[in-house]
């Protein structure tokens, strides 16, 4: 086993911090996998950080075999310009800084035909041009038009180029629903593609993994995969890319009836815990050990001895266990976290041991 020290003397650990250790080879490989199974265009969604792995480290790693990039704000979106990546980005959200969205040549989303006028009355005045995808309501209910009749006001705008037109299942793992979506979705995608040939329409996530190809439609923009965790019932052999080890500061011997961290909790039997560097700060959930309320600000209490503790080396067992998403996870576990990226055999050299 890998010990502490060994840590320390490779500058993983250089202060009593958890530390988040992150495959990259596993990221290729999950994309290098998905790819194989589409005909259409890929879209690696980078959003929230990538899904907490990091945004540019993991899209300058992927980058050659993505044709698109999707992020949650125009921050992230520029944050990618100037990390060198030049493939196109969609923002999968509207923007409010349409100028500088077009400085840096970031796609948005177009979600509602108010949006539609503000972004036509900011661009005309400007004398700019924007590039955008259309959102379509579905069946989500959450952003996106409504009607055809928006969709060609869209297209009637000068100051628009309407790149593409998308939307987004909400129930991929019901027949019914998904099927429902696609056919409300589809007159859109003809409507668009009778302007445009090259529109490109996209309604499919990670869930295209399990679903048939005519959800792929012209792009399908992939997430959780990317991250090693299959959406609903795919049969790929994904590899998580993310451990969080943490290190030990403390460790007690406590007998039934002791106390431990915040709240009313008692030792139910003797047991040996590790008090471990990693708290709320960091995204710790306080049901995640025992049922105890176990979690300080940078401190929490884990069963056994060792001088460092995996805090999560599998986000769908850690949601499982907290009765949460493995979205929420992989997101919120690596906060305030060192990142630290290795390839294949660097992982395997520090991970593998632990």
């Amino acid at each position: 086993m890998l010990s502490y020290n060994d840590f320390l003397k490779n500058d993983i650990f250089e202060e009593y911090a958890p530390v988040a250790i992150i495959d990259l080879s596993a990221i290729k490989s999950n994309v290098k996998q998905i790819k194989c199974k589409l005909k259409s265009r890929f879209c690696a969604v980078v959003k929230g950080d990538a899904y907490g792995h990091g945004l540019v480290e993991c899209s300058r790693a992927i980058e050659p075999f993505c044709d698109y990039f999707a992020v949650g704000s125009l921050n992230e979106g520029v944050a990618l310009r100037i990390a060198g990546i030049t493939a196109p980005i969609l923002c999968l959200l509207p923007v409010k800084n349409i100028a500088r969205a077009v400085e840096y040549g970031i796609q948005f989303a177009v979600h509602s035909k108010e949006y539609l006028k503000q972004v036509d009355y900011i661009c005309s005045s400007l004398g700019v041009s924007a590039s955008v995808h259309i959102a379509v309501n579905s069946g989500m209910n959450r952003l996106g038009i409504d009607s055809l009749s928006e969709l060609e006001s869209a297209f009637n705008q000068k100051s628009l180029k309407i790149e593409g037109v998308f939307s987004h299942l909400y129930n991929p793992s019901n027949k019914l629903d998904r099927e429902a979506q696609l056919k409300r979705f589809l007159p859109f995608c003809e409507f668009a593609k009778q302007k445009n040939v090259n529109i490109i329409t996209h309604l499919a996530s990670s869930s295209i993994l399990a679903l048939e190809e005519k959800y792929a439609l012209d792009m399908v923009r992939v997430g959780l995969a990317i991250y090693g965790y299959n959406a609903i019932n795919a049969h790929f052999r994904l590899k998580p890319a993310m451990k969080i080890v943490a290190p030990v500061l403390n460790e007690r011997s406590l007998n039934k009836g002791d106390s431990l961290l915040y709240g009313s909790y008692k030792v139910k039997n003797k047991e040996e815990v590790c008090i471990c560097a990693y708290g709320y700060i960091n995204g710790k959930r306080a049901g995640l050990n025992s049922g105890r309320n176990n979690a300080c600000m940078n401190l929490c209490a884990i069963n056994g001895a060792g001088d460092y503790k995996v805090i999560m080396d599998d986000a769908f067992a850690c949601a499982n266990r907290i009765n949460g998403i493995t979205y929420e996870v992989l997101t919120a576990m690596g906060n305030n976290c060192k990142r630290v990226y290795l390839r294949e055999k660097e992982y395997e050299n520090y991970c593998g041991k632990i």
